[in-house]
This record gives structure tokens, C-alpha cells and sequence, in this order.
């Protein structure tokens, strides 16, 4: 089987990379005599026609140092960060690229496999997770698939290289693999893999908290992860992949509105499971994703003059969040959520238009005092709607009672 050389000049170019800047990688390990191929989510979208890949995965017959090598001979510059785990990144006019050196496990632990660096592209295919995975793509349009991936693949099958069993022991993140893979591509769960994906979920806590959540956060925005939501569910999945019992309530009814507002959202769907809970798996998070997914709030008043007030308070993205979690609890119908949505959208926030300094300079000296009274004129502001100006503002401090305050 061969593709058209133009299709894949074509597919990377989506990918924002333009095909010189590609070439410029192959030409450069061609020097040391290595060979370049693609492998995983772009070979299958062409194979496929479809476009559900989001990068470029390069691999090679080159070590790690034989890349360096190459890269250096001719000016292409670049990272060691994934060095360890045989990956070399190249950076061309702003792009990173990654490029992976063929590899074989010699030790496994059920989190990082031990490898050893082969320039057998057959042995590389063996050691991947899936069938579907074991598919290499030249420049030129040849296909390599020793593990006859694209049978299992035009015929929607998710299966694992070899022994189930044996392939989620070497690395448990495989399990999860296995859910995101068979909801993208599959209708109908491998009986024998998931089977095996029961049998050893409990080693899931094992794995690095990083790991997880990026798998975690590809698998829930799936449209196949809503409708076998239960069927995790049910096998207790997610108390593994969480450490913590997860909020069920409406949550079908919160994936139907998120579908029809277009409105998919990773960050949200874990803020909708993990609601109110506590959990080590929020460590991996950053300051600002662990203020969004613990802000929660009522709404009492679903008109436009208050939810300014809630958009000042608790930022754009926590009212979207707190208004479709509404919906989903039917407190507000979804035309109506769609309206709300695209006003707050669009809102301009203002910035409360004075600052301690401004305090400071009307007499006041102590900075509790002037925290108080800055709260204060806040409060007044938010209460009128958010558009008086600075004058205005200064007016009615002017007016407040000197001395302490109640």
C-alpha cells in the first residue's frame, strides 16, 4: 500500500509546519545514514481521511546522540528535555518537532520502561501499545505495518500487541490509552483488553500524577467517553484514576448542554467530577486551574445587571462554568443559557477605577484602614453597576464618616 506524496505534504502543512521546514529534519539525519518515518495520529487521519491528530510524531534508526549529531552538521537547533526517553526536539522557525529514536524494552515497572535503542524498525513496532500505533509512513508513501494495524483499524478495532495483560504490566498508563483510543476510533470495547484494563485499574494511582492528568484530559472530551461514561463508571475507573469518589449528578444532562453550546471543555468536566473533592490530583494542576476548579457560587438572579457584578467578582470562565452547571441542574433553560453566555462573552469588564493609592492621598494612613474603605467604594460601585467613574467614586468616600466604619 502507498499514499500520495502530495497528501502528505498537504497533512503537515495543517499541522502549521510547511514541508521544507520537515525535510530540513530528514535531510539532516539522512547525513548519518538514518531514516525518518511518521508514525501514530497523522498516519492514521490520512489513512482514514480524517483529522483527529493534533502533531506530527517522527521516528528514526538514529540514537539520540546520532540526532544531535546530525542536527549540529547542519545548523538546525534544538532540546535535549525528552533525551531520556530516546526523544530529541527539533526547533525550526519557531515549530518543535519531536524526533524518536527506535527502541526495545529490556525492563518494565508498569510506569517507565527500561529501553535500549535498535535501528530494527520491526522491534519498535512490537513494543508499542496498539496495533493501530505500529503504522510507519515514509516520505516517499510507503506503508510499514508489520503488526497489521491498518486491518484493525479500518475495521474499528482497538487491540493491543500481544498479551493484554503483558503490555498493561510494562506501563499502566496503557489503560487508560486503551479508553481514549477505542472511544475515538471504535464502537465496541475488546472484550480480552478491557477485561485486562479491570484486572489491573488499581495500579493506576502508580502512575505520575502529570501522566495521568494529560491522559485523563484527552480521554474526557471525547464523544465516546460521554456515552461509556457509565461503563467506567460501573468497573470504579475513576475512583483509580482520581483517588476519590467523583460527582455523577446530572452529568449526563452536562455533557448533552456542553455538546450543544460547542462548548467542550477539559478543565470544566474535571472541575463537574471532582466537584467539592479533595484529591492529591489537583497538585498537578496550576494556581490558576485550582482557583477555577474549586470556585463555586450560587446565582439567585439570572439577569444580565447581576451576572456583571458575578463576572467582576468570579471572572468570565467561572460564570460560564456556574451557568451551564445550572442548566444542567435545570435552573435555567438552554436558550436562555445560550443568550447569557454570548452576553457574558462579549461583556467588556471594567477596572474599579481607584486604587490604595488614591486612598492614600485623601489622608488615610494605616493600610487596614485603607483596605476597609477601598472594599467599601468597591461594594458601592459593584451595587450601582459597575460604570461610575473615578470622580465619582472619590465623591462618595469623600462623603463616609471619618474614623472607624461598621
Amino acid at each position: 500500500m502507498k499514499l500520495n506524496k502530495s497528501d502528505i505534504k498537504c497533512k503537515i502543512e495543517k499541522y502549521k509546519i510547511s514541508f521544507s521546514e520537515i525535510k530540513k529534519i530528514v535531510d539532516a539525519i539522512k547525513i548519518n545514514k538514518g531514516n525518518t518515518r511518521i508514525v501514530g495520529g497523522m498516519v492514521r487521519d490520512l489513512l482514514l481521511k480524517q483529522n483527529k491528530s493534533a502533531e506530527i510524531d517522527l521516528v528514526t534508526n538514529l540514537d539520540p546522540s546520532e540526532i544531535i549529531d546530525s542536527f549540529k552538521k547542519c545548523n538546525i537547533e534544538y532540546t535535549t528535555v525528552g533525551m531520556k526517553y530516546g526523544c530529541i526536539t527539533a526547533k525550526i522557525n519557531g515549530k518543535l518537532v519531536e524526533i524518536t529514536s527506535l527502541r526495545k524494552d529490556v525492563e518494565n515497572d508498569g510506569r517507565w520502561p527500561v529501553v535500549e535503542y535498535t535501528n530494527d524498525w520491526k522491534l519498535d513496532a512490537k513494543r508499542r501499545d496498539f496495533t493501530i500505533n505500529s503504522i510507519y509512513l515514509d516520505f516517499n508513501g510507503n506503508i510499514y505495518d508489520s503488526e497489521n494495524g491498518i486491518k484493525d483499524l479500518k475495521n474499528k478495532k482497538i487491540i493491543f500487541i500481544g498479551n493484554p495483560v503483558k503490555r498493561i504490566k510494562e506501563d499502566y498508563l496503557r489503560i487508560l490509552r486503551f479508553f481514549r483510543f477505542t472511544f475515538l476510533y471504535s464502537k465496541k470495547i475488546h472484550k480480552e483488553s478491557f477485561d485486562a484494563c479491570v484486572k489491573y485499574k488499581k495500579y493506576l494511582p502508580k502512575l505520575s500524577l502529570e501522566r495521568r492528568f494529560k491522559e485523563t484530559s484527552k480521554l474526557i472530551i471525547l464523544k465516546n467517553f460521554e456515552d461509556n461514561f457509565f461503563v467506567l463508571d460501573k468497573y470504579s475507573f475513576f475512583e483509580e484514576i482520581f483517588e476519590t469518589s467523583i460527582n455523577k449528578k446530572n452529568i449526563l444532562e452536562f455533557f448533552k448542554i456542553e455538546r450543544k453550546l460547542k462548548q467542550i471543555c477539559q478543565i470544566r468536566r474535571l472541575k463537574f467530577l471532582l466537584k467539592k473533592k479533595k484529591t492529591r490530583f489537583f497538585d498537578v494542576f496550576s494556581k490558576k486551574e485550582i482557583k477555577r476548579v474549586q470556585m463555586f457560587f450560587s446565582i439567585t438572579d439570572y439577569g444580565f445587571s447581576s451576572l456583571k457584578k458575578k463576572i467582576y467578582c468570579y471572572g468570565r470562565d467561572n460564570l460560564i462554568d456556574q451557568l451551564i452547571f445550572d442548566a444542567a441542574e435545570n435552573k435555567i433553560k438552554l436558550e436562555d443559557l445560550k443568550r447569557l453566555i454570548k452576553l457574558v462573552s462579549l461583556y467588556d469588564v471594567p477596572k474599579f477605577p481607584i486604587s490604595g493609592n488614591d486612598i492614600k492621598a485623601l489622608g488615610y494612613e494605616e493600610s487596614k484602614e485603607i483596605g476597609y474603605i477601598k472594599k467599601k467604594v468597591e461594594k458601592w460601585w459593584l451595587e450601582n453597576g459597575l460604570i461610575f467613574s473615578k470622580e465619582k467614586c472619590i465623591d462618595f468616600l469623600k462623603k463616609l464618616p471619618a474614623g472607624k466604619r461598621g
